[in-house]
């Protein structure tokens, strides 16, 4: 059974930059950046297999990378990706410690 491990990814169109993961995409960002991430984020998932659990994984660890980067965020841009928030808030707590962490504040940052 193949794995989120297991996908090798080949962007096929320059990705936009990713923050270093102490920056946080402020709430009040403009919307135009917001867009150019979900466009990011979603043409990343168009090259993976299509395991939902998979998806989802990969979709939290880039927006993670481009600093969306709180549970409450994480979840709602889950959700503006199409899947259950229910699945992104089980996928956010089961990856802590093997995928990302969370400080005490509640930011997210991955391991990988």
């Amino acid at each position: 059974m193949a794995s989120a491990k297991d996908i090798i990814i080949t962007p096929t169109v320059p990705l936009a930059p990713v923050p270093p993961p102490s920056i946080k995409l402020p709430s009040d960002a403009p919307e135009e950046e917001v867009n150019v991430i979900f466009r990011d984020v979603r043409q990343l998932l168009e090259s993976c297999g299509t395991n939902l659990h998979d998806h989802a994984e990969v979709a939290l660890s880039a927006l993670i990378d481009r600093g969306i980067n709180t549970g409450p965020r994480l979840i709602g841009a889950a959700k503006r990706l199409g899947f259950k928030s229910s699945h992104a808030g089980i996928i956010l707590k089961e990856g802590i410690g093997h995928r990302w962490s969370r400080d005490e504040n509640g930011n997210y940052r991955n391991l990988m």
